[in-house]
C-alpha cells in the first residue's frame, strides 16, 4: 500500500459541490461523507515533458470544486496544492489503496487521469454529485461511442454492423464510494488492473465495483494526451 505525504496545514476536508443540473449545492450523501482526489500522474510516460503542466491544470481543477480536498498525486511529483503517494514499489492499485485509507470507509474516492483533457470543475464536479444520493456505488465519465463498428465472424469477416446506440468508452474522472471501491480492490487481479490503468484504460475498474455505477457524459472535445508530441493540443484546448 501507498504511503501519504501529508502537511499539518493540509487536513481531511468534507465536501459540498452544485450538480451540472443545476441543483443545490449540498454533502455527499450525508454529513460525515468525506471525498478525497486522487490524480495518477503519468504512470505509463505518455506525456512526457508536458506532464508537470497537466498535473497542475488537474489539481487546479480539482481545488475549483467548493471544499474539495485533499488532492493526492500518484506516479509524479505533487504539484502545489496537492499531497505526494509514495508508492513503496506498487503501482495505480496500491495509489488507490493509498487513497482508501485517506477517506476512510464512510469516504468517497475521486479518480482521474490527469492526461485527460479537458477536465475542469464542472466536469470533475459531475461526477462527485452523483454520489449525492444514495442509489449508486460510483460515477463514471464516459464518451459515447461515435465510430461504426462491425461484428467479426471466422477468418475475419464481416458478419455485421454493430449497434453503437448504447456503447460507451468509460474515462475520468471516476467517483466511488469507499467501500464499494475498496470491495472492488480487495477480488480485483492486480496486475490485470494495474497493468490497465497504466495505459490509460479506465474500463475495467468499474466493472469490478459491486453496485450500480452511473455513466456521465463528457464533452465532445474531452481527449487524452497519448504521446508527448500530443502536449501541442494543451495550446488549442
Amino acid at each position: 500500500m501507498g504511503h501519504v505525504a501529508r502537511t499539518a496545514d493540509q487536513p481531511r476536508l468534507r465536501v459540498a459541490f452544485a450538480s451540472s443540473r443545476g441543483r443545490e449545492a449540498r454533502p455527499l450523501a450525508c454529513a460525515a461523507l468525506t471525498a478525497l482526489a486522487l490524480l495518477l500522474g503519468d504512470l505509463g510516460g505518455s506525456a512526457g515533458a508536458a506532464a508537470p503542466a497537466l498535473l497542475a491544470r488537474a489539481t487546479a481543477a480539482l481545488r475549483g470544486i467548493d471544499g474539495v480536498g485533499p488532492v493526492l498525486v500518484a506516479g509524479a511529483h505533487a504539484p502545489d496544492g496537492a499531497l505526494d503517494v509514495d508508492l513503496r514499489g506498487g503501482g495505480p492499485v496500491a495509489a488507490l489503496e493509498a487513497a482508501l485509507a485517506e477517506a476512510g470507509p464512510d469516504g468517497a474516492v475521486l479518480l482521474h487521469d490527469p492526461c485527460r483533457t479537458p477536465a475542469g470543475a464542472d466536469v470533475l464536479g459531475r461526477a462527485l454529485a452523483e454520489l449525492a444520493g444514495d442509489d449508486v456505488a460510483g460515477a463514471v465519465a464516459a464518451a459515447p461511442t461515435t465510430d461504426t463498428l462491425k461484428l467479426a465472424g471466422a477468418g475475419g469477416l464481416i458478419r455485421e454492423t454493430v449497434d453503437r446506440t448504447a456503447m460507451w468508452e468509460p474515462r475520468t474522472p471516476q467517483a466511488y464510494r469507499a467501500a464499494a471501491l475498496a470491495e472492488a480492490l480487495s477480488g480485483a487481479d492486480r496486475a490485470a488492473l494495474d497493468a490497465a490503468l497504466r495505459r490509460g484504460d479506465h474500463g475495467l475498474l468499474p466493472s469490478l465495483v459491486p453496485g450500480d455505477v452511473r455513466l456521465v457524459a463528457l464533452p465532445r472535445d474531452a481527449v487524452r494526451i497519448e504521446r508527448p508530441g500530443d502536449a501541442r493540443l494543451l495550446e488549442r484546448l
